[in-house]
């Protein structure tokens, strides 16, 4: 893997610097009369050093100096450019209870990211300390082992995977002493009884221990694991060890390639959350839109329906009660609509993304960043943003459900155009009842039918903002607070590491 300052030339790097205009290149130097645009210059000096992560580049170096105190401080910065992350060599600890075949998922993953696998009970194990019937080997003895391998490997500036050290708070003092910062602590969770289930079926992992002894470890581990990984509490992830093997090594995997939260200036998010009709598109994008201190731009409020628009050709069939739905909705998203320009028409007609390229481009969503939710519906669409530098996209998020789950969360949902109250039941107050409004965007037919022109436009909506890792996919049919945690964190931390 290339280093940090190889990165800095690599083509994605390049492409900040393409944008930056006359003066950047040998074949288009400096004249005389060019003014220069240092407005523009600094927007994408700041976005090179982002997509780079400079900041953390530098954070590391520094960490490094006061940490190490090396003789040579500039051949150790050397060393440290050499190393295939930002932010250093990758440190792992990989923690479990006896049975969940932890010494064979931690090896794997030392494996697919090039890592050192150092096992506490390998190292006793070759020092001569048969750790299979006792319960607790001595812990000193255990700490020195895997801190004189663990200075061992970091003298080469490599990164490791720790399986199951430190156990207790006294071996966590022994990494604290040397400055460890670890990127990641994955504990693997299951229950007593399916280890015991596993022992009893042979596909226990080690040697076979009796059960008096397995029941003492496991009280060990419960009693002492949440002590010992205190310091790295915000660093910890729980993965179920129950499941199929190759599911529990994707998913560390997937926890393995999550960067940390950078320390540097955080970049204005330009973040893109799509979803069809049910999953709460919008209700997420407002919330993260405060979250971020952004501004929320909704399509659907400045009038452009994009997956839900009726099909050419098709004849309006619509009664009465629809038709003072539609006016009702229209009036309560005009309410909301929160541009109103003398020229706006113009700008629109001049604009390749029509009125929201036109909202994009005012002054509030420049200077705080934005957070664009049902836009857009095209291939087309996406790729004038991406190739617009200052609308390009920093995260793009769609949000899967099945119809079926879709269509049965809006059956029900109507709107109180007096209190602006959401109801998903029939209220009994007759009054209240009779002025209830529902979306016709919310009825069976129309949600179908925008869910399958949202699944077949989000392939090529993809494609156009590129493969850099982006853009994801993330299923919506769980608890709406586990559905925002998950996008809030692709959305705050840097993008994960390349899959190996």
């Amino acid at each position: 893997p290339s280093s940090p300052v190889r990165r800095l030339f690599s083509p994605r790097s390049r492409s900040y610097m393409v944008a930056m205009g006359k003066g950047t290149s040998l074949g288009d130097p400096v004249t005389v009369e060019q003014v220069p645009d240092l407005v523009a210059s600094r927007h994408e000096i700041d976005e090179y050093l982002n997509a780079n992560r400079a900041y953390d580049m530098f954070d590391f170096l520094l960490k490094e100096l006061i940490t190490r105190q090396p003789a040579d401080p500039l051949q150790h910065l050397l060393d440290c450019l050499q190393t295939p992350h930002p932010t250093g060599p990758l440190k792992i600890v990989v923690a479990g209870p006896p049975g969940v075949n932890r010494r064979a998922l931690a090896k794997s993953i030392a494996e697919t990211f090039g890592l050192e696998h150092i096992s506490a009970g390998d190292l006793l194990g070759e020092a001569g300390v048969d750790t299979a019937d006792c319960v607790m080997a001595d812990e000193e003895r255990a700490a020195k082992l895997v801190v004189q391998k663990v200075k061992e490997v970091s003298s080469k500036m490599e990164g490791y995977v720790l399986d199951g050290f430190p156990r207790t708070r006294f071996q966590a003092t022994f990494l604290k002493e040397e400055s460890v910062v670890l990127a990641h602590v994955i504990v693997l969770k299951a229950s007593a009884e399916f280890i015991h289930r596993q022992q009893e079926e042979g596909t226990f992992e080690g040697k076979r221990v009796s059960g008096q002894v397995l029941e003492q470890k496991l009280h060990l581990f419960s009693g002492h694991t949440s002590a010992a990984l205190e310091a790295y509490q915000d660093r910890v992830t729980f993965v179920d060890a129950e499941g199929h093997p190759g599911d529990i090594l994707d998913e560390m995997a997937r926890v393995v390639r999550k960067l940390p939260r950078s320390r540097g200036p955080q970049p204005l998010p330009r973040v893109v959350l799509l979803g069809p009709p049910g999953v709460g598109a919008s209700e997420h994008a407002a919330r993260l839109a405060t979250r971020l201190g952004a501004v929320l731009v909704d399509a659907n409020d400045l009038e452009v329906t994009r997956f839900d628009s009726p099909e050419e050709g098709m004849a309006p069939t619509k009664s009465k009660k629809q038709m003072a739905n539609e006016a009702g909705f229209r009036k309560l998203r005009k309410l909301r609509t929160c541009m109103d320009l003398p020229n706006q028409q113009a700008l629109q007609a001049a604009d390749p993304l029509g009125i929201v390229g036109v909202r994009l481009r005012q002054q509030d969503c420049l200077t705080q960043g934005i957070v664009l939710t049902n836009f857009p519906g095209t291939e087309a669409e996406a790729l004038a943003m991406q190739e617009d530098a200052r609308l390009c996209p920093t995260r793009v998020i769609a949000l899967d459900a099945s119809e079926e789950l879709c269509v049965k969360r809006l059956r029900c949902v109507q709107m109180d155009p007096v209190t602006g109250k959401v109801w998903t039941a029939v209220p009994r107050n007759e009054h209240v009842r009779k002025r209830l409004l529902r979306n016709p965007r919310d009825h069976p037919d129309a949600v179908s039918s925008a869910h399958k022109k949202y699944m077949a436009s989000i392939p090529g909506i993809f494609k156009a903002f590129g493969e850099d890792g982006r853009s994801v996919r993330l299923p919506s049919d769980g608890a709406p607070e586990k559905i925002f945690i998950a996008l809030a964190d692709f959305v705050e931390r840097p993008l994960p590491l390349p899959e190996p």
